[in-house]
């Protein structure tokens, strides 16, 4: 009997985060059968109802295109021989949540 992984996934502490920039958290989701690179960042609600909780801002990045370049060990594939980088976060923290 096989696990069946679909719409599970996981995050792991980026011990590769060279800048503050990069994600805090990267993983994996399956969601209906696809997967996923999940990039994390921790954050605090800077206005709203919310503000001064912590969150986690997301994002998904389809496995098919570029595996992420600090993903858990053994749970990425080899880096294609073409390379290329992540797509770099554009997420601006002064923007507030309402």
């Amino acid at each position: 009997m096989s696990f069946d992984n679909t719409n599970k996934g996981a995050l792991f502490k980026n011990d590769n985060q060279t800048n503050e920039r990069q994600p805090n958290l990267r993983g994996f989701v399956n969601i209906e059968g696809r997967e996923y690179w999940v990039s994390g960042w921790t954050k605090t609600v800077q206005g709203g109802p919310r503000a001064g909780q912590k969150m986690i801002s997301m994002a998904l990045e389809p496995k098919d295109d570029q595996p992420p370049t600090s993903a858990p060990e053994g749970q990425r594939p080899p880096a294609p021989s073409q390379g290329g980088q992540p797509p770099e976060d554009d997420f601006d923290d002064d923007i507030p949540f309402n």
